[in-house]
């Protein structure tokens, strides 16, 4: 396996060296192999719920449209939740197990650059999310003008009508 992926270099060299010293890496870091299992299990789950929606098993589930739903929602959600562990680990590997000098111009380090400059890029979304916080807790607030609008606009008298049922 090591001989393959050391074989494996882009024709005419534009791309850096390949996947050279990509081994040793994988097999001296375990957030770097849980991550990419946690990643194939999460895209393995993603699959299975497009199928189970689109190719039902049962003929049940083919006029259930509710449990067709649900479980698709279901096998997409622990899909979320398995691809955010693939992340997490992700990330750790790159802080913690991540050796610049093994991987130098290789399949990893172009990564790991394109990603720094992405992040670089998009360092104004923490600013951007806490100002549309800020802005939807004032649009929300029971006493300002947006509130007094909105009860105008809306069905006056819903929310009393449906607790007093």
């Amino acid at each position: 396996m090591k001989d393959l992926l050391e074989a494996h270099i882009p024709p005419g060299g534009r791309l850096g060296r390949g996947h050279k010293g990509l081994y040793d890496t994988i097999n001296n870091s375990l957030h770097f192999q849980l991550g990419l299992a946690l990643a194939s299990l999460g895209v393995i789950t993603s699959l299975v719920a497009q199928h189970m929606y689109s190719l039902p098993a049962y003929a049940f589930i083919a006029q259930d449209f509710t449990t067709q739903a649900a479980l698709y929602t279901h096998h997409q959600y622990i899909a979320g939740f398995i691809m955010t562990g693939a992340f997490a680990h992700g990330a750790i590997f790159f802080i913690r197990d991540y050796n610049p000098e093994q991987n130098e111009d290789n399949v990893l380090a172009r990564i790991k650059t394109n990603f720094d400059r992405t992040h670089i890029a998009h360092g104004y979304n923490p600013l951007m999310v806490k100002l549309h916080m800020a802005s939807m807790y004032f649009l929300s607030s029971t006493s300002g003008p947006a509130f007094n609008a909105g009860r105008s606009i809306w069905l006056p008298g819903w929310l009393t009508a449906v607790n007093e049922e």
